[in-house]
């Protein structure tokens, strides 16, 4: 007796410790959401940002002075200490120009063009400058006539983008690449600053955060706490189970898990999930009730755990070897849901193969990501419903005669051939994986079978049918994607690119700040590349990233070159008036 008050104890101490641990990890999982959804990961960015560029300029101050020691001494070019300093620079994304009479006799870096003479004392005394294709911060370190110039590169920004060339921070620095650049510092919060204390820029981080490390902590909370809410389940189920309510522990396991489910994907919480590719229709959709690939995931998890508390708890009698109309109707029943379940099971998969963006075929390897592997286990967890239906099934008739089994195994298939009757192939390979799984299942119940031999034959049932359903959906969906091409290819015209054209248009004509920018009499290369870097950043960013777009300073009588060679020039005006009358589309 004073044994099973012991064990008693000992599982209302285990459960009522789960209960604790979920409701500690619940707080801290919605406690880490909140910080993530807040500025915090921007200000511990433009934090971190500070730090590592006063770390840099710090390595620029020791590399110049080291560099006008070595020069004091009368070293000779390419000495070894002088190629450790440039190397160190180097990997700091330094650059050091040398001047003699203000005149450049030697630089470290030929990415970009620099002045040959110094005509300005004041080019390299601002505390950012902006040089060609980037922004740098300069310092200078001067002995007699001559001069040694360190300038740090902080972003770099191009008059143009491509596959190979992107704008941006430095890597070094941790930044998103949606980041903006701001010199004014009314424009942002986040405000860098260098190590005298003076104001440099301003990160203007997107309204919409991109993935970044910060977000794994919430959601590996999440998860451990749906872990921790299925083990709890479970034990409730069990304590009902004990009881002999056995039909209320499994209906309070449906219950629970449709609840958990729900959440999800109607109220949209926890938010954070909505945030991963995961969890993006643009990966894969099958309708509001499954609308991503995390969606199915979950929903795989939560099906195959119920579908093995109904196998083990649901109290169905078993049936005995005489062929009553009764034990027929039970074993047709349940056969008939299992195929219900087996046919869905079949048209999420193909759907899954063919109408997402997802690769399935294992021989293209570099293709297949952690989105296929998600696929995998969402379609191998789902299977699990049917086949524990089958193995209920004839667990409950293993003594019932064999004809009686035949007879509710043949009505079951005509479940299936009601689902695919106009697909043949279909029919015949999901035929193939109901029959296989249930002569299996059936064999299992009857003779004492190895867990790893049926293991291994339930694997090459599962193969033979996923070959078929991922060679045939994946040929369904290249040849989809070819006409999808092929009809973008035909349309001159983009609906969604002249919606955004209208909805800018109004912005940039009444952007005061671009106004001002225009407001010149004469503009220069740093004008010109001040200007269109902010166009760029606040008006052509996101969307526009699919189209490569050329911004021109033009004004009535000015020349632009519109081909090689010396005579290839055109008025501006003439040139873009004559492509808007020829090839434009009206906007409406």
């Amino acid at each position: 007796m004073n044994k099973i008050k012991y064990v008693i104890m000992k599982e209302n101490r285990r459960r009522l410790f789960l209960v604790i641990v979920t409701v500690v990890l619940v707080l801290a999982a919605v406690i880490a959401e909140s910080f993530h959804q807040s500025d915090f990961e921007d200000r511990f960015r433009t934090r971190r940002f500070n730090r590592i560029l006063n770390q840099k300029e710090k390595i620029m101050e020791e590399c110049l002075n080291e560099l006008k020691l070595i020069f004091a001494r009368g070293e000779p070019r390419g000495s070894v200490s002088e190629t450790k300093i440039f190397r160190i620079a180097e990997e700091n994304e330094i650059t050091i120009l040398q001047y003699i009479d203000k005149k450049l006799i030697h630089w470290s870096d030929n990415n970009f063009d620099v002045p040959t003479l110094i005509q300005d004392d004041s080019l390299f005394s601002k505390p950012l400058i902006f040089l060609q294709n980037g922004w740098f911060l300069p310092e200078t370190v001067e002995a007699g006539n001559e001069k040694i110039i360190g300038l740090l590169r902080i972003r770099t920004d191009y008059g143009f983008e491509n596959n190979i060339i992107r704008n941006g921070f430095a890597e070094d620095y941790g930044i998103p690449p949606e980041t903006g650049f701001r010199t004014n510092p009314d424009e942002s919060a986040y405000n860098v600053y260098n190590n005298r204390g003076e104001f440099l820029f301003s990160l203007a981080f997107p309204e919409v955060r991109s993935k970044s490390p910060f977000i794994f902590i919430p959601l590996i909370l999440w998860a451990s706490v749906l872990v921790l809410i299925i083990l709890l389940t479970l034990e409730v189920v069990k304590m009902l189970t004990t009881g002999g309510n056995n039909i209320a522990g499994v209906i309070t396991c449906l219950a629970i898990f449709a609840a958990i489910y729900g959440i999800v994907t109607f109220a949209q919480e926890p938010s954070v999930l909505y945030r991963t590719g995961l969890f993006s229709p643009y990966t894969f959709s099958l309708g509001s009730f499954i609308p991503s690939l995390g969606h199915l995931l979950l929903i795989s998890i939560l099906a195959a755990v119920f579908s093995y508390v109904f196998y083990k708890h649901f109290p169905i009698n078993e049936i005995g070897r005489e062929r009553s109309p009764a034990g027929i109707l039970v074993l047709s029943s349940l056969l008939i849901a299992g195929t219900f379940m087996i046919s869905f099971f079949h048209i999420i998969f193909s759907t899954l193969v063919s109408d997402s963006n997802i690769n399935f075929e294992t021989y293209k390897v570099l293709k297949i990501s952690f989105y296929s592997i998600v696929g995998f286990s969402s379609i191998i967890l789902l299977l699990l419903v049917p086949l524990l239906i089958i193995r209920k099934v004839f667990h409950a008739g293993r003594q019932a005669g064999f004809r009686t089994v035949v007879i509710s195994v043949l009505v079951s298939f005509l479940v299936i051939i009601v689902f695919l009757y106009r697909e043949p192939l279909s029919l015949l390979a999901l035929s193939f994986l109901w029959a296989g799984l249930t002569m299996l299942t059936w064999i299992t119940e009857q003779k004492k079978v190895g867990k790893l031999n049926m293991t291994v034959i339930f694997s090459l049932i599962l193969g033979i049918y996923s070959l078929y359903v991922i060679t045939v959906n994946s040929e369904r969906k290249t040849n989809e994607n070819i006409k999808v091409q092929a009809l973008s290819f035909s349309t001159e015209n983009d609906p969604e690119a002249e919606h955004l054209l209208l909805d800018v248009w109004p912005q940039i004509t009444t952007d005061s700040t671009l106004r001002n920018m225009m407001d010149a009499e004469l503009f220069d290369r740093r004008d010109f590349n001040t200007i269109s870097t902010y166009l760029n950043n606040k008006y052509f960013n996101g969307y526009w990233g699919n189209f490569n777009i050329s911004i021109y300073l033009c004004r009535s009588g000015q020349l632009i070159r519109v081909g090689p060679g010396e005579n290839n020039f055109e008025d501006c005006f003439g040139f873009f008036d004559e492509r808007v009358r020829k090839y434009g589309h009206p906007l409406t």
